[in-house]
């Protein structure tokens, strides 16, 4: 794993963080000069190392059989919640409660990609993934208990790429079996309905929120260009290219 970063006013040269990983590091942060790592590694099982504010914890093991990366979440201070899919298909996941690491649990589910969860408030996590019919499935954290798995619908290729702009809001991505991205989304009270985007996109969707009703959404195009889609609060603006030849 290499890092490199911005110090707020310019960019740092780039640093081994060792390790030997198989799958894309994701990385969290829940507080100020905090960040948390994780990946597979080549026992299959999720690797961990963490900068305190001064210093980078040295790679620790936190077991599992995982076949998908993982994906984490932090929904307060000291909280950390990761998921991935085990050898079953199912959904498992691991928690940092603030002061030790919960055991594997599995939270069920047939599911054919990386979950993808978010997490809009204080004890709050909703998690997405392509189900074995390829629509997209739901289950979610409410504080106390874990919600059973239900089904978004939906037929789509790749995993679903989520994201939260306000309390009980979240907009959901992914790519459909036109290639075009599609979009559902919750408001508070209940799901609207599956819709179109177009595009044509060759990668899975990454989006992003970074204040209330703003979404943008990046993706490979069919000239391996990067693609942008962005939502103002009222309208969706037009796909443009941002250019570069990307891999991934």
């Amino acid at each position: 794993m290499w890092h490199r970063w911005w110090n707020g006013s310019a960019w740092g040269g780039w640093e081994s963080l060792g390790g030997v990983i198989t799958s894309p590091p994701e990385c969290v942060s829940w507080g100020p000069d905090r960040i948390d790592c994780f990946a597979v590694g080549t026992d299959n099982a999720l690797w961990h190392r963490w900068w305190s504010g001064t210093a980078w914890g040295g790679w620790e093991s936190l077991g599992g059989i995982l076949t998908s990366r993982p994906e984490c979440v932090s929904w307060g201070h000291g909280r950390l919640d990761c998921f991935a899919r085990g050898t079953d298909n199912a959904m498992w996941h691991r928690w940092w409660n603030g002061a030790a690491w919960g055991g594997w649990e599995s939270l069920g589910g047939v599911i054919t990609t990386p979950p993808e969860c978010v997490a809009w408030g204080p004890d709050r996590i909703d998690c997405f993934a392509r189900g074995s019919d390829n629509a997209m499935w739901h289950r979610w954290w409410n504080g106390a208990a874990w919600g059973g798995w239900e089904s978004l619908g939906g037929i789509i290729l790749s995993a679903p790429n989520c994201t939260a702009w306000s309390a009980n809001r979240i907009d959901c991505f992914a790519v459909g079996t036109d290639n075009a991205l599609w979009h559902r989304w919750w408001n508070g009270s209940a799901w609207g309905g599956w819709e179109s985007l177009g595009g044509v996109i060759t990668s899975e969707p990454e989006c992003v929120s970074w204040g209330p009703n703003r979404i943008d959404c990046f993706a490979r195009g069919s000239d391996n260009a990067m693609w942008h889609r962005w939502w103002n609060g009222s309208a969706w603006g037009g796909w443009e290219s941002l250019g570069g030849v990307i891999t991934n």
